[in-house]
């Protein structure tokens, strides 16, 4: 039986069975140091009586691998590239969505739950951080379609002029350059996927570039969910449990409602703290 990809290369997290173990497990949690060996996993535990906090090994919770049912990939990865190469509800690439997303926004990304309030409070974040995560999911999906090139022993697919192999996007190119490019890549990948699984190195270039994708996804979300708003209090009952709700629909308010007394505020409310923080004449001392 073949197992997941994923346990087989030392640097990516192993896909295992929860509550299921080797016959050489001791009970602990290992990860691999990158030679040849692993070192039992450490967490720090804290003591509520004292206070204090000290090291504590990690118990196991499975280190039976996962077994790969498409190729050399488990359920769980096949069902992550086809929600990468997927066409969603309205008949758009979720991979060209989110690249053309990163490419137009420039921005740091979700920091903090509400990273305008963080950055009252002097948090910075690099303004090009989006454009980096475009280029880093085109340079990964540049390495699933020459690794498939290679294990396939068929054509690279043709390149975008919008872009290089080895550095991603120009930086003059648009967001309409950057979603064009990337379309032609999925496309051309999504066309030849379910073979190059078979292969152990486009496998691995395969789960590379989902948990590049994913980490995209959480941090510059397509759509705007709900979240907490840290330090900033309700006008009504003074605690910190105010929640930020997107529109329900085109055109509609943001809603700021308090989880501890239901009190509702909006976008306003929200600005208007923030510059207070902002103008604080204490920050400046």
């Amino acid at each position: 039986m073949k197992i997941c990809v994923t346990n087989t290369v030392a640097d990516l997290p192993s896909c295992t069975v929860r509550g299921q173990h080797l016959a050489t497990c001791d009970g602990w949690a290992r990860r691999s140091t990158g030679s040849g060996w692993t070192e039992v996993v450490h967490v720090s535990v804290r003591d509520e009586e004292t206070g204090r906090t000290s090291r504590a090994p990690l118990g196991c919770r499975g280190c039976l691998p996962r077994p790969a049912h498409h190729g050399f990939l488990c359920d769980q990865h096949r069902d992550k590239l086809g929600h990468a190469l997927r066409v969603d509800e309205e008949s758009h690439r979720v991979l060209v969505d989110l690249v053309m997303h990163l490419w137009s926004i420039e921005s740091g990304g979700i920091r903090d739950d509400n990273d305008r309030v963080a950055s009252a409070y002097g948090s910075r974040w690099p303004l090009a951080e989006s454009r980096i995560q475009a280029n880093a999911i085109y340079s990964e999906l540049v390495a699933v379609a020459i690794a498939i090139s290679v294990d396939l022993q068929i054509p690279e697919p043709t390149w975008s002029p919008s872009a290089s192999i080895s550095t991603g996007f120009d930086v003059d190119a648009t967001f309409v350059d950057a979603g064009r490019a990337v379309r032609d890549l999925v496309e051309w990948i999504e066309e030849h996927a379910e073979e190059a699984t078979n292969r152990p190195h486009s496998a691995e270039a395969i789960v590379r570039m989902i948990r590049v994708a994913q980490t995209a996804l959480a941090r510059f979300p397509l759509r705007d969910v709900a979240h907490t708003v840290k330090h900033v209090r309700c006008p009504h009952c003074g605690r910190m449990s105010l929640e930020w709700r997107p529109p329900l629909y085109a055109g509609d308010d943001v809603e700021i409602v308090c989880d501890g007394c239901g009190h509702a505020t909006d976008q306003d409310y929200l600005d208007a703290y923030i510059h207070a923080v902002r103008t604080d004449p204490r920050r400046a001392s």
